[in-house]
Formats: C-alpha cells, structure tokens, sequence
C-alpha cells in the first residue's frame, strides 16, 4: 500500500475529529476502531461476543466458532464485538481431518 511509504506518521479523520493518529504500520495492522480498519485497507466484519481476554488478546465466538483476535476497545468477557478481518491475515486451524476436498475431473 502506497501510504504506508509515504509518511512517518497518519491522522485518519471522521468528521474533522482524529480517529487515530500513528505510524502507517500501527493504522493497517492495529487500528483503534472500525472507521480506521475500513478506511484504511480491505477487510471483512463479523460480529461476536468475547469469551476470554488474555493480555493483548481475546478470543470472540461468532457463530459458534472461536476466533482469536487483538484486544482492541474490549472492556472484558462477554462484551459483544466486532471483528475486522484483513483477508491475508486468516489462518485457519481445522481439528485433522475435518477438511476434505472432492474433485471432480
């Protein structure tokens, strides 16, 4: 991404109020909220509930799934969130066994 280069530092506004104000890296990987994960890069959303918090990460289940995450704007166990996912960052961690791919030539 082009403005990861381009500067040392980044304000993202909304509605001339600074949602986050830090180097280009920090926005794209760790941003403070949904409006700068949005803004600043593809991701996708899904909403959950945490069920754990470990230090600087929670675990969110959504749709019966639990998913790792950055604690980010988490005040604790049970609050309902919302996840931004940046498709290069999913790794999927299936029990053995559990994928099976079929191909039909």
């Amino acid at each position: 991404m082009l403005f990861r280069s381009m500067s040392d530092r980044i304000a993202v506004f909304n509605d001339g109020k600074i949602q986050q104000l830090a180097k280009p890296a920090d926005l794209y990987e760790r941003p403070d909220n949904a409006f700068v994960a949005q803004f600043i890069g593809e991701n996708n959303r899904l909403s959950g509930k945490v069920t754990a918090v470990n230090g600087t990460e929670c675990s969110v289940e959504v749709a019966g799934n639990a998913v790792k995450s950055l604690k980010v704007n988490i005040s604790g166990q049970g609050d309902i969130s919302t996840l931004s996912i940046r498709p290069e960052q999913v790794q999927l961690s299936p029990p053995p066994g559990a994928l099976r791919a079929d191909m039909l030539i």
